[in-house]
């Protein structure tokens, strides 16, 4: 409806995307080496799904991002939806050199089919799904088959990022086929137990000891508990089994090794046997903000691998943020890590093709920098 088609900027409107409701989207950013191709491509796939089709370059990642509004049906009014889902589907049969990956903002929980090989991260913020695509060929596509359900409650818009990883020396296109549907209501938004609290109290030794209570547990997998210094970048500490099928109260907890800082904020989640997992509760703990010394002993590019291999030693355990930055400072890429008192072993991942040239490692805990070292590309 406006903008240049293909481009970033560009927007688009689908009606009736659900009784009542239309979307507007808009291209918010084009990655490099990335084409969009055709914003709903009609000729294969899922052809009731939304399908934006990009092409990437050779051996090259590439994305595009979204931002999807939802309008009163047949007007420019805003509107919020109590519940909502939108589901990435497969398309058809994928490449061994092709994997695709989706992202989400926000969402409240998701649902995945067990035996779909995804590798899932959720920060309780951000969603991100990436598949084995060696695993994935010659599924049929004479069906809609979900691949993954994000769920969403009182809900106006939302951030969606679709892309895929091309390992080929060839140009490849890669169909995203994506539903704003349910395909699994009576499961995604049910609850595996009731949690009466969640709760955490700081020890003499400056450890924080987590607690909570679950009652009515029905298919309850196990929970999940997250950490964040910030309240935003979580990693996961432990899990923790549920009961499966109990009707009665169920005592849990789980004290954190690590030394307290002056803000500690932990999330749980919960899951069910299917893998379905929904956010529960963030709580913030106090504590005495002690600053663990870290020492970086080496930093070693895998050019081919596109990885760097980091070890470091650590004087306790602490949650750290390490990051990689090119000569002028631009963050490359960062991971949280669960340092333990001693020698640390930790790996920057998919990090694609690093140009030639110096690059440094940073050590943090969002409050003090312990250490940069050099690591240089040859």
């Amino acid at each position: 409806i406006s903008g240049s088609d293909g481009s970033e900027g560009a927007i688009y409107k689908f009606n009736n995307v659900c009784p009542g409701v239309d979307a507007i989207i808009q291209v918010k950013d084009i990655s490099a080496n990335t084409t969009l191709a055709d914003i709903d491509y009609y000729s294969s796939g899922c052809g009731p799904a939304w399908q934006p089709a990009i092409q990437i370059a050779p051996n090259s990642i590439g994305y595009v991002d979204w931002e999807i509004k939802f309008k009163k049906e047949g007007t420019n009014e805003d509107t919020v939806l109590a519940a909502f889902a939108i589901t990435a589907m497969n398309d058809k049969e994928n490449s061994e050199n092709l994997s695709q990956f989706i992202c989400a903002l926000s969402p409240s929980d998701y649902y995945r089919i067990p035996s779909m090989p995804l590798n899932i991260s959720y920060s309780g913020s951000t969603l991100e799904a990436v598949e084995t695509p060696s695993t994935m060929k010659n599924m049929s596509t004479a069906s809609a088959q979900p691949i993954i359900q994000m769920n969403y409650t009182q809900v106006s818009s939302m951030q969606y990022r679709t892309g895929a990883t091309n390992k080929s020396s060839a140009t490849n296109m890669k169909l995203f086929s994506v539903f704003f549907k349910s395909f699994f209501s009576g499961t995604a938004f049910s609850l595996p137990a009731d949690i009466i609290n969640f709760s955490g109290d700081k020890n003499a030794d400056n450890t924080i000891n987590l607690k909570w209570q679950a009652m009515n547990e029905k298919d309850n997998g196990h929970f999940a508990i997250e950490k964040s210094t910030d309240g935003k970048n979580f990693i996961e500490l432990c899990k923790v089994n549920g009961k499966g099928e109990n009707s009665g109260t169920n005592v849990y907890s789980y004290q954190d090794p690590s030394q307290a800082e002056d803000k500690n904020y932990y999330s749980m989640l919960q899951s069910d046997f299917n893998g379905g997992y929904v956010k529960l509760k963030t709580i913030c703990v106090s504590g005495n903000g002690t600053n663990s010394p870290v020492l970086i002993e080496s930093a070693l590019i895998n050019p081919i691998q596109g990885k760097i291999d980091i070890k470091y030693g650590s004087a306790s355990n602490a949650l750290l943020r390490i990051s990689l930055t090119d000569i002028d400072g631009t963050e490359i890429k960062s991971e949280l890590a669960q340092a333990m008192k001693g020698s640390n072993d930790c790996k920057l991942m998919n990090l694609g093709d690093l140009k030639k040239g110096v690059y440094f490692v940073n050590i943090d805990n969002y409050k003090l920098k312990y250490k940069a070292v050099k690591a240089v590309r040859l």
